[in-house]
């Protein structure tokens, strides 16, 4: 149902005019802020506006759809919130830890991962120690790669009954999907790699993260 209102929405962006260009930054704000795949709507772009203009719309408006919810967690952000998160075997603290020394890269490997929900992210890293700036800047060039690949799966479509289908990469040729597959596991890698040195180096000194608390907030299940 979901996926059939999305399309619906951007048939209408298409028909629309210049209105349909708000009307899509409106309906992808929307769909980030309530934790709805966004995949439909950076396929629709290419579809509507093309590889070149489609890929600039989504990521100037993605930056503006990203910051909202990050913004509302840390200003909102409480303790009952940490404990929720956790309550489900997701550390904030070791998150924390991770972004505070390897901020910029850290925030790109989890963009450039399609296994990490970005809208699900965009929450949990507002209630770290990421800088603003460092957060939009990495976010951008984390989703460079998918959102080119998704707006480039939109060129290829030619009605908008096949829309929902591009968007779970339906009809992508092999090297598409083998070169996704590789980014996935360079994330997956870098992801392992910066997690295993903060944690090295946390043991090394002292600090709100270091010693025996950083193993066992890594070795908890």
């Amino acid at each position: 149902m979901i996926d059939a209102a999305l399309v619906d929405a951007a048939a209408w962006c298409r028909d629309a005019g210049a209105l349909g260009v708000f009307g899509f930054a409106a309906l992808y704000c929307a769909s980030t802020a309530l934790v709805i795949p966004a995949a439909i709507l950076t396929v629709a772009a290419g579809w509507i506006w093309g590889l070149l203009w489609g890929t600039v719309l989504v990521q100037g408006v993605s930056l503006v759809a990203d910051w909202v919810p990050f913004a509302l967690a840390r200003r909102h952000g409480s303790t009952r919130a940490r404990a929720a998160l956790e309550r489900r075997a997701i550390d904030l603290d070791v998150l924390d830890a991770l972004v505070r020394r390897r901020g910029f890269v850290m925030v790109a490997l989890l963009r450039l991962s399609p296994i990490v929900p970005f809208n699900v992210m965009n929450y949990l890293l507002g209630l770290t120690g990421v800088s603003t700036r460092t957060y939009l800047l990495a976010s951008l060039v984390g989703s460079t790669p998918a959102c080119l690949f998704f707006v480039w799966m939109g060129t290829l479509v030619a009605d908008r009954d096949q829309l929902a289908g591009a968007a779970t990469t339906g009809g992508a040729p092999a090297w598409a999907l083998w070169s996704a597959a590789a980014l996935t596991v360079v994330a997956a890698v870098g992801l392992w790699l910066l997690a295993r040195r903060a944690m090295r180096r946390a043991l090394r000194g002292p600090g709100r993260y270091g010693g025996a608390d950083v193993v066992a907030r890594f070795r908890s299940p």
